[in-house]
C-alpha cells in the first residue's frame, strides 16, 4: 500500500518540499522528508514511522546529512 505523503497540520500556506534524505543503514526504506520549517521520518511507502517531527526556526537554504565515519577510538588520535 502507498500512503499519502505527510503534510503537516499547522500550515495554512503552501508547503515547499526541500529534500528527501535516505537514512543510512535502512537499505533505502527509511526517509526523512524535509519541508519549509519541519521534517518527518517516513517509510518508503510514505507512512510516518517515528512519532517525531523535527522543527527548525527558519526555512533552510540547503540540507546535509552528516554521519560519523569512524568509531570514537579511531577518531581520537593518541
Amino acid at each position: 500500500a502507498v500512503y499519502d505523503i505527510y503534510i503537516h497540520a499547522h500550515s495554512q500556506d503552501s508547503i515547499t518540499p526541500h529534500t528527501i534524505v535516505t537514512l543510512p543503514k535502512s537499505k533505502g526504506l527509511q526517509l526523512l522528508l524535509c519541508y519549509d520549517n519541519e521534517g518527518v521520518y517516513v517509510n518508503s511507502c510514505g507512512k510516518v514511522n517515528k512519532n517525531v517531527v523535527l522543527q527548525w526556526g527558519e526555512m533552510p537554504t540547503s540540507v546535509a546529512y552528516i554521519w560519523q565515519a569512524t568509531s570514537w577510538d579511531g577518531a581520537i588520535k593518541r
